[in-house]
């Protein structure tokens, strides 16, 4: 019984078989129209596609800042430039987040330019108010800073006159030979060497007057400071509000979606092996530009992040114990970015041609077997005999068959006349 089956099923693949190889031209010209169908869709979907960036990621090499290799002497991390591999996945995670994406919108400035930022002529003028007032108090912060900064030179040359003339006091006392300047010591012997030397002394009268001189000179200091820190909290505060504005526009969140979406960074090489690099420190950040049928905003993309990068990095990257800083320099030159995927579109038609064809191929044998399977006609007498378990009489021939029979006939008497003529 189970051969029995067995053979059935053998025939029944070799049906198959043979009803395929009967449709052969069939199938290959719906192949053929498969593939073409598939070519011309992929040219379609792919025509005008074009992507510019980085072929090679632009590389930042990172290390930290260490007093100790101005004076000659190295480290571990100034000779291997080594970052935890924590410190360079915290790093990669701020630069790839809509933060930085921002800083990038602004170039590395403060406030946007309020300029084509939305339609909405009120919300314009509102921006450009914001904007104006913000910039009004960046202005007064940096002016109050540069108060700060003279006041602070100010004191340290106050401060280096009254050393100079508290010296000139005791060079030629021996009890205070050992006594340097100090704000304590001032006020605990001024008035003994004041009685000592005689108030009338050239020498007492200098260092009296360079000790007031640097008494105002600090209260200067401290409060161009205290004004700076309020003007600079201000300006904080009004940049902020400006900000808020402007993330309110139209343009805002598809701008920095295009920031965010085309730039990607890593502080891994892709042929190194995760297990491997997790245990390794990296001195290294990788970045990589994609931008869809824009070729000018790749090359304003590029050279905002050379610039914006580095800045960014030095100010928030940790800092080890024990170390100033951050350095952080591009390592790599690319003049401009580049067509990343030529022959992008005949890959593609290539790739979708190909696999039309097959499905194309797969669906007409299907179809096929199916509608001769649904077919359910008896045309060769084997079948039927087979089928019903009984012997066939007779069988009423074909035209066709009638036709190859009389052929045969006909051929076979002339080759018979051609044989006896030869004779």
């Amino acid at each position: 019984m189970e051969e029995t089956i067995q053979k059935e099923e053998g025939v029944s693949l070799m049906d198959i078989l043979r009803l395929l190889l009967s449709k052969i031209k069939i199938l290959i010209l719906v192949m053929i129209i498969g593939g073409m169908a598939g070519g011309i869709f992929a040219i379609f979907r792919t025509y005008g596609v074009d992507y510019y960036g980085t072929v090679d990621p632009i590389e930042f090499y990172v290390n930290p800042e260490n007093p100790k290799e101005i004076e000659g002497e190295s480290s571990q991390y100034s000779v291997y430039g080594a970052y935890g591999r924590h410190v360079m996945d915290n790093m990669v995670k701020l630069l790839s987040s809509e933060s930085f994406a921002e800083k990038l919108m602004l170039n590395g400035e403060n406030l946007p330019n309020p300029k084509g930022w939305t339609d909405d002529e009120e919300k314009s003028k509102e921006l450009t108010e914001a904007v104006a007032l913000a910039q009004e108090k960046i202005d007064a912060a940096t002016k109050a800073e540069e108060t700060v900064n003279t006041a602070n030179t100010d004191v340290k040359d106050s401060l280096a006159a009254l050393e100079k003339a508290w010296d000139l006091v005791v060079c030629d006392l021996p009890d205070y030979k050992d006594i340097s300047y100090s704000d304590a010591a001032y006020e605990k012997h001024f008035e003994t060497l004041k009685t000592k030397v005689g108030a009338s002394n050239s020498y007492i009268m200098a260092l009296e007057g360079a000790h007031e001189h640097y008494v105002l000179a600090s209260e200067a200091a401290k409060s161009a400071k205290a004004v700076a820190k309020t003007a600079r909290d201000d300006a904080e505060t009004y940049t902020e509000a400006a900000l808020e504005v402007w993330r309110s526009t139209d343009k805002y969140a598809s701008e920095l979606y295009k920031y965010s979406s085309t730039v990607t960074y890593t502080y891994l090489e892709e042929d190194v092996d995760i297990e491997d690099a997790n245990n390794l420190a990296r001195s290294f950040i990788y970045v990589e530009i994609s931008v869809l049928n824009d070729k000018e905003f790749a090359n304003e993309l590029y050279a905002r992040i050379k610039t914006v990068v580095p800045q960014y990095v030095e100010e928030n990257m940790t800092v080890p114990a024990g170390y100033t800083g951050t350095n952080c320099q591009r390592v790599t030159r690319m003049d401009a970015p580049e067509l990343t995927n030529k022959y992008y579109t005949i890959t593609e038609a290539i790739k979708f041609a190909l696999i039309f064809a097959a499905i194309s191929l797969v669906v007409a044998c299907i179809a096929v077997i199916i509608i001769d399977k649904s077919d359910k006609k008896l045309r060769d007498h084997e079948v039927i005999s087979k089928k019903f378990n009984v012997p066939v009489l007779g069988v009423i021939p074909t035209i066709d068959e009638l036709v190859d029979e009389s052929n045969a006939k006909r051929k076979g008497e002339k080759s018979n006349k051609n044989d006896t003529e030869v004779q």
